[in-house]
């Protein structure tokens, strides 16, 4: 409050409250304001006396009457405009003249008065500032956004994310992106989603691609030349998947070629082969010849034809009785000399020459095949009965090979009981 003393003549005291301090203080604190002017008018009037508690504003000393400095409130001085002047110098009563005051006795505190932001409750992810409730399917992560129920299947918010327990028939959940509020958004009946997301049908080798509903596997009319479609497990996206030259389907689907006997190659109508030692393809030119190498042959030349064939069949394969074999196109069990000498030059175990002999006597005689490394007589020996007359005719078709010690020396004409050739 700013209070200004004013010299007046007959030598009393004026107050005036500025404009300023009534504003500010006619309201709740007015009659303080007043008491504090009756004080400084008693001092005033008590000839310039000091005022207990203002000695420290007194400017000039008032013994000698004058009082011409006032009381110094630090405050400067009211302007007319402020504070209206007294001009009845015969008034001697208190002048409490409030210079340019309002009737309005309600203090204005809006210039300086600054009301505070109004708080707000943070109401959390169940009632955010739009007033929705999060995490329903109607407003799953955010206020509006809702879990698609036209196509999808137990549609739930988990996380701010749609989920679903499954789709309509004919759907599927293609595009799981941002919170999957569209659900099941794409119909599986398209050649580009045919039974399920992503299961494109084959267009490459397969013709006129389709996904009649209700959608759950491609369709095609054929397939372009070359390809087959031997793979229609599960939609059938792969379509004509196979090539006519794989060994796993040559030619056909399910025509695979053997790899047991030798490296497989298809050329699209038949298979072909590299054989494995031991074993020849003899029906080559019967397509689709998918049984390999499918007979036995010769290893080495003492044992025929190395992969010799009869014709399209196998050559026959005979035992020569002392753990060795032959091949050729003659059947089982036929003894001759032809056959008995095959037999012989089959027995790598025994070394030496081959000749023919006979053993006994008319009526009982045998004809034979001896292999021997030394002179008949002696040494070791192995002799091949494929003749016989009398009561020894039953050794035809047997075999003996001596040990070349102690008596069994040189060659001997088998008697039943020896081992048999073939």
């Amino acid at each position: 409050m700013e209070t200004v003393l004013k010299r007046r003549a007959g030598g009393r005291a004026m107050v005036w409250l500025s404009k300023r301090a009534y504003r500010y203080w006619v309201g709740p604190f007015h009659a303080a304001a007043l008491l504090a002017a009756s004080v400084l008018f008693a001092g005033a009037v008590a000839g310039c006396s000091m005022v207990a508690g203002l000695g420290e504003f007194v400017k000039d000393d008032c013994a000698g009457g004058g009082c011409e400095g006032g009381v110094d409130t630090g405050v400067p001085e009211a302007s007319p405009t402020e504070a209206q002047a007294d001009t009845n110098p015969g008034d001697t009563s208190l002048d409490t003249t409030l210079a340019e005051t309002s009737t309005d006795a309600s203090p204005d505190v809006s210039a300086d008065v600054t009301e505070p932001p109004e708080a707000s409750a943070d109401t959390g992810s169940d009632a955010p500032d739009g007033g929705c409730t999060l995490n329903t399917p109607d407003n799953c992560g955010a206020c509006g956004v809702k879990c698609d129920t036209v196509h999808s299947i137990g549609a739930v918010c988990a996380g701010g994310k749609c989920q679903y327990s499954g789709c309509d028939a004919g759907w599927g959940d293609c595009d799981t992106s941002g919170n999957d509020a569209n659900g099941c958004e794409t119909p599986t009946t398209t050649v580009n989603n045919c039974g399920a997301c992503g299961s494109t049908c084959d267009t490459v080798h397969s013709l006129n691609a389709s996904c009649p509903a209700p959608g759950s596997k491609c369709m095609y009319t054929g397939c372009v030349a070359g390809w087959l479609d031997c793979d229609t497990s599960s939609t059938d996206a792969n379509g004509c998947e196979s090539p006519k030259t794989s060994t796993t389907s040559c030619s056909a689907c399910g025509d695979v070629c053997n790899t047991t006997t030798g490296a497989p190659s298809c050329n699209g109508t038949a298979c072909s082969y590299a054989c494995s030692a031991g074993k020849a393809d003899c029906n080559m030119g019967t397509a689709p010849d998918l049984d390999g190498c499918e007979c036995a042959t010769a290893t080495a030349a003492t044992q025929g034809t190395i992969g010799g064939c009869c014709g399209s069949g196998c050559q026959v394969e005979h035992s020569n009785g002392v753990g060795g074999n032959y091949f050729d196109c003659v059947a089982l069990s036929t003894f001759n000399l032809s056959q008995a000498q095959k037999a012989a030059t089959s027995d790598t175990a025994q070394a030496g020459s081959i000749t023919s002999g006979t053993c006994g006597t008319a009526p009982n005689t045998q004809s034979a095949v001896f292999k021997t490394a030394g002179n008949m007589s002696t040494g070791t020996c192995t002799g091949w009965v494929y003749a016989a007359t009398g009561n020894v005719i039953n050794s035809i078709g047997l075999v003996y090979a001596s040990s070349g010690t102690g008596t069994d020396v040189g060659c001997f004409c088998p008697l039943v009981g020896n081992p048999p050739w073939s």
